[in-house]
């Protein structure tokens, strides 16, 4: 498993059980694995990473709608993840 979307899956699960800089540092990871590899499963785990630091952040301002938002897209970007690796 891609440990990009394992971070993700870490945080959906639990919101607190990541900090923010983390999913900020996994995303630029996720971004950095992505150029290097070129691969479509790997554009799926950077989007996923993209949109939990997102979500993460806006958890941290109180900006509840934008967060749930954001982890929604996060969740679809991980089964598009899982559907491209499977």
């Amino acid at each position: 498993m891609n440990e990009h979307i394992e971070l993700v899956k870490k945080f959906l699960d639990d919101n607190d059980s990541v900090t923010e800089k983390e999913l900020w540092v996994n995303k630029q990871a996720a971004y950095d694995a992505f150029w290097a590899a070129d691969r479509a499963d790997y554009w799926a785990a950077y989007e996923a990473a993209f949109w939990a630091a997102y979500a993460a952040e806006a958890n941290y301002r109180a900006a509840d709608e934008a967060a749930y938002q954001w982890k929604e897209l996060a969740i679809e970007a991980v089964k598009e993840y899982e559907k491209l690796t499977k």
